[in-house]
């Protein structure tokens, strides 16, 4: 193999070579060759990269514009030059086109198609399709979950090797480098604690074995920074590890009312930007990526204090034996949930209709419609509050998925699933009498029945450009996902 100059290297430093300065001659590669046949001409490839910049990327903020945008313009000039090409970043940049295809604004999708003359659905599908045939280990845009969970494996132990996760082995890097590291670990550190809980499965990282810092969040020379959010919540989930290990091992009525002490006091200390409750919305229009992260953050605040208390708040108790502390845990459970799809439905508003395939907010909107009916079916003695509020709650929940019916044909699917499920509840509330106890009031916010269902979304479009995940669209789930989908919606009924 040679270097960049054309000199041949030696082992040590082949080793050291990062995958992106691989290069080959596109004639010489036939998969390369095809990519290049594939992807648009500039004009076109130009305006992906830039509605990714101005709207996608800003999710998780997984690519720094500044160093992209130059490895983008030294990519087109070797390839007008005839040089040998970046084959790993050839690959990035299709499915970064393939991602962007899918996220775009009615004016440019009109012109995409018109000046193509393909559905940008097919043009994503095709985009992905040959970076797979160019990348292997890359999946298709399809939002297959299980497929994600290998990949973020995948990503994290190529990390690992690297040394991103112990920071005293990497002493001899530039400022600049280690900050760009101290990013990617942070990014997949919030993936590998949402992921797993999303999927059931067990985290990847040992935190244990893991020394370093957060990042400084300095290089843009903006404040807020795009990647404060999940910077906040690496931190957050630094703390939790630390005192409980895992989530799972949060199970008793001590720890799991410390968890959420710590969770509403994590929420309480946001920044002004994402204040619960009067949050400052003055830079919302010069940080277009501020009103996402606002919506992305409660939600997962609410999400993540609701992990040890789904179990708690869907078991069937009997008050007059049961303990204060078990009543309150689950009493605090369904305030949170109605909070949490609360802030769903502002969430699913703000990314309606551009960026409302969003896997988070989709996925978010299942979990919690599903933890409804587990409540409703399992109240045996009709002891459980706010019964009616989770109905409304309910059908507010449908309400969103039945206008993904006219995105995605495959949501008709999981609107027939909601509304099984909704049947299985009708008669709960009606056979019940209401159950009139006093919460306690979780964190500051309330959710009351005045509000559960909320305008119609078409009322209520964002005004403000949008983003996604890194994650493609679920418009296009599998067989896979429809099986996870079946599995959260089973809460041990029968058809």
């Amino acid at each position: 193999m040679e270097d960049e100059s054309g000199d041949e290297m030696d082992d040590a430093q082949k080793e050291k070579i990062l995958p992106s300065q691989l290069r080959i001659d596109p004639n010489s590669c036939p998969q390369l060759r095809h990519v290049l046949d594939v992807l648009p001409t500039r004009s076109f490839m130009d305006s992906l990269v830039k509605n990714l910049f101005d709207n996608a990327n800003f999710h998780y903020y997984i690519s720094y514009p500044s160093s992209f945008l130059d490895d983008y313009r030294d990519w087109w000039t070797d390839r007008i030059s005839g040089d040998p090409i970046k084959l790993q970043w050839a690959c990035l940049l299709t499915v970064i086109c393939a991602c962007s295809a899918q996220y775009l604004s009615t004016e440019l999708q009109g012109k995409l198609e018109h000046e193509l003359g393909e559905k940008t659905q097919t043009l994503t599908e095709r985009y992905h399709r040959v970076s797979c045939e160019l990348y292997s280990i890359i999946p298709p845009g399809r939002t297959r979950f299980m497929e994600c969970w290998y990949s973020l494996s995948a990503a994290i132990r190529e990390a690992q090797k690297i040394g991103i996760h112990q920071e005293a082995s990497m002493l001899d890097i530039s400022d600049f480098e280690r900050e760009m590291y101290r990013r990617v670990w942070c990014v997949l550190d919030t993936w590998d604690w949402q992921m797993p809980a999303l999927l059931l499965r067990p985290l990847m990282i040992d935190r244990a074995c893991c020394k370093v810092g957060l990042p400084e969040l300095t290089l843009e020379g903006t404040t807020p920074s795009p990647l404060l959010h999940l910077k906040l919540q690496s931190e957050l989930i630094r703390k939790l590890f630390n005192r409980f290990g895992p989530t799972r091992n949060v199970v008793e009525s001590v720890d799991i009312q410390e968890y959420q002490k710590m969770l509403e006091d994590w929420m309480m200390k946001f920044p002004p930007i994402f204040d619960l409750d009067n949050p400052d919305y003055s830079q919302d229009t010069l940080c277009p990526w501020i009103p996402l992260h606002r919506h992305y953050i409660h939600t997962m605040g609410y999400s993540m204090i609701l992990d040890p208390l789904r179990v708690r708040s869907a078991t069937s108790i009997d008050t007059k034996t049961a303990s204060k502390t078990e009543v309150q845990i689950r009493t605090d459970g369904i305030d949170y949930v109605l909070k949490l799809m609360a802030v769903l439905r502002g969430f699913f508003n703000h990314v309606w209709p551009r960026d409302a395939k969003f896997h988070f907010v989709i996925f978010s909107i299942f979990d919690t419609s599903a933890l409804y009916s587990s409540i409703l079916v399992h109240d045996e003695d009709g002891s459980v509050p706010k019964r009616q509020e989770m109905v409304d709650s309910f059908d507010m929940a449908m309400d969103m998925i039945k206008h993904l019916r006219t995105i995605a044909p495959n949501f008709q699917l999981y609107y027939k699933i909601l509304h099984r499920l909704r049947l299985k509840v009708r008669g709960k509330v009606s056979m019940n009498p209401e159950v009139t106890e006093p919460p306690r009031k979780c964190l500051r916010n309330t959710v009351s029945k005045s509000i559960s269902l909320l305008p119609d979304i078409c009322a209520a479009p964002s005004t403000i450009p949008t983003c996604y995940s890194q994650s493609p669209a679920v418009g296009t789930h599998n067989e896979e996902y429809t099986a996870s989908v079946a599995r959260l919606s089973n809460v041990g009924l029968g058809p």
